[in-house]
This record gives structure tokens, sequence and C-alpha cells, in this order.
């Protein structure tokens, strides 16, 4: 389970919201590291507007907690460069199909491979050992030969 930073029962009037709050609490317990933040277990009742203030200043209190720490900036950081990572990943794939579905080698390379004839880890690493432009040339440059 992932650790959520702040957890909420909503229709806490009902029987069994207890019984969801305490396993939470406890699993809680163990898995949290002292000095981290320790996420909140709220019960609350939407339709009654009960509890909504307390899930508020709980909210307030993360948001708090993670400027302090500088991990807001650190989180926004993380997302912009999965972002962009994923941005590369999606345009070199949609590239590399492309690629593939023009060219007749490799076109071929795929179709042994939807066939059977040819398994797909070796066939990948064979289509990755020709010269496709979009991958050709790629190397990294290393922080020495970074021109800024």
């Amino acid at each position: 389970m992932e650790i959520a930073d702040i957890y909420v029962v909503n229709k806490a009037d009902q029987e069994r919201a207890d019984r969801m709050m305490v396993p939470i609490t406890s699993m809680l317990n163990m898995a949290i590291e002292p000095g981290d933040w320790r996420p909140p277990v709220l019960a609350a009742q939407a339709h009654k507007n009960e509890g909504v203030d307390e899930l508020y200043r709980n909210i307030q209190a993360h948001r708090d907690y993670l400027v302090r720490t500088s991990r807001l900036e650190q989180q926004r950081g993380d997302r912009r460069s999965e972002e962009f990572l994923g941005t590369i990943e999606v345009e070199l794939n949609r590239r590399l199909k492309e690629f593939i579905a023009n060219d007749l080698a490799l076109s071929s390379i795929l179709e042994g491979v939807k066939s059977g004839e040819m398994d797909p880890y070796s066939s990948a690493l064979k289509l990755l050992d020709c010269n496709i432009p979009v991958l050709k040339g790629l190397k990294p440059i290393t922080k020495h030969e970074d021109p800024r």
C-alpha cells in the first residue's frame, strides 16, 4: 500500500468507519519514521459537513510541512522531470514505430515477432543494433563536456 499524506474515512457515522480507521492507524504506526510527516487518519461525514474543517487544517499543515522541509519544491521538480522524460519517451516511441513501419527490413523483424518465428527480446536487441536515425548518435554529454 502506498502511504498517503492524509487519510479520510468518510461516512464516519457508520459502524464500519471505526473498523477502517484502526488498521490504517496501526499500519502507519509501523511504517512512519520519527521526524517524518505523520499522516493523520481523519473521520468525516461529508453530507453533514462534519470533519471538513479538520481536513482543511490538516491539508494546510501538510503544505506547511512540505514548504518547511523543502519537499514541496523537490516534489514539483520530480514531477517536472517525470513529465519531461515521459514526453521524450512517448515521442521516441512514436517516431520509432513510424520508422519501423516504413522500413522493410525492420518491419520484417516485427512481423517475425508477431508470427512467433522470432522471440521479442533478441529481436528488439537486433533492431536496436540497426542503423536507426532516431537512435543514431545518441551519446550522453558528461558534465565535463557540458557547454553551459
